[in-house]
């Protein structure tokens, strides 16, 4: 997946930066599909939550506003933490 911002193995992030109202692509390790995924603004308010799937998810950002967002999954064996900006 050339282009995609990784945070370790675990998630991969395209495009970062993302453009306002667009689309960000996510994809979780194996390891981490069906986890519970949680992004916060950088307030450390909640803005976005869902279950991971398998493979690609589509994430739908509009309604968020400019800014740095901290990406946040975990499961019962692990967590992970990233960051993504749009712009």
């Amino acid at each position: 997946f050339e282009g995609f911002e990784g945070m370790g193995d675990d998630i991969k992030v395209y495009p970062n930066p993302v453009e306002e109202n667009g689309q960000l692509r996510v994809r979780f390790s194996d390891e981490l599909s069906s986890s519970q995924v949680r992004i916060f603004n950088s307030a450390g308010q909640e803005v976005k939550a869902f279950r991971a799937n398998e493979g690609m998810n589509d994430i739908d950002i509009s309604g968020l506003d400019k800014g740095v967002y901290i990406i946040k999954t975990d499961n019962d064996s692990k967590e992970v933490t990233g960051k993504f900006i749009i712009q």
